[in-house]
């Protein structure tokens, strides 16, 4: 059963928000429009179906994307500064070197997502579904997953450093051979989770948290 929630400690509080300006401009897309090599800065996307995209070396900045279908795509070297997504649909999504700064995720569906060899820099993830989100060899640095179902997700070779994963459910969550410089478990549901000696001397957990990670280790209480 997930914890009640703690409060957040201040570090949690100093990770960037995005910079969105305000009266955006509403722009309408096809996916004939979303192609490679395109830019676009400072609108807003609402409503629309952008699924089963693929398109490579995409920027988006200070930007809205909201009620937006864009499940099932493929998007090679998409870099996000300053973006939020409001119940956006990313399910199955495949992202390959994608690079995101002060991006938040709110509402969205993220299951099956996959974020490879990418790079995550002041993310927050707020109520979302993630179960099985691949973020192998991604570097995750000042994140937040909140409120979010991550069951089954895996983040095998990847680095996290200052990530906290604050009321989530994380049962089977695999950080196999991450590097992990600093992630805090304590207030959320942890069942099975994967992970060696190593990972463990840098992570945060509550102490009713202790007996899972002692069967881990392969210890034997009597």
């Amino acid at each position: 059963m997930i914890q009640a929630l703690k409060q957040k400690p201040e570090k949690v509080r100093s990770i960037l928000k995005p910079i969105i300006p305000k009266g955006l401009d509403v722009v309408v897309l096809s996916r004939e429009q979303f192609v490679d090599d395109f830019n676009f800065e400072k609108i807003k996307l609402s409503d629309l179906d952008l699924s089963l995209v693929e398109a490579s070396d995409l920027s988006i900045e200070n930007s809205i994307i909201n009620h937006v279908e864009i499940s099932r795509s493929k998007l090679k070297s998409i870099k996000l500064t300053d973006v939020q997504f409001d119940a956006v649909n990313l399910l199955n999504t495949y992202f390959e070197q994608a690079s995101f700064s002060r991006v938040e995720f709110k509402s969205c569906r993220l299951t099956g997502l996959k974020l490879v060899s990418a790079s995550l820099r002041y993310v927050t993830f707020t109520n979302s579904k993630a179960d099985l989100a691949l973020f192998r060899f991604s570097i995750i640095e000042d994140v937040i997953f909140d409120g979010c179902s991550l069951n089954d997700s895996d983040f095998q070779g990847a680095e996290l450093n200052n990530v906290y994963f604050i009321n989530c459910k994380m049962s089977n969550v695999d950080f196999s051979n991450s590097n992990i410089k600093g992630v805090d478990l304590s207030s959320s549901q942890i069942d099975g989770i994967k992970m060696g000696a190593e990972q463990m001397r840098n992570i945060t957990i509550d102490f009713s948290q202790t007996a899972q990670i002692v069967q881990l280790l392969g210890i034997k209480v009597k």
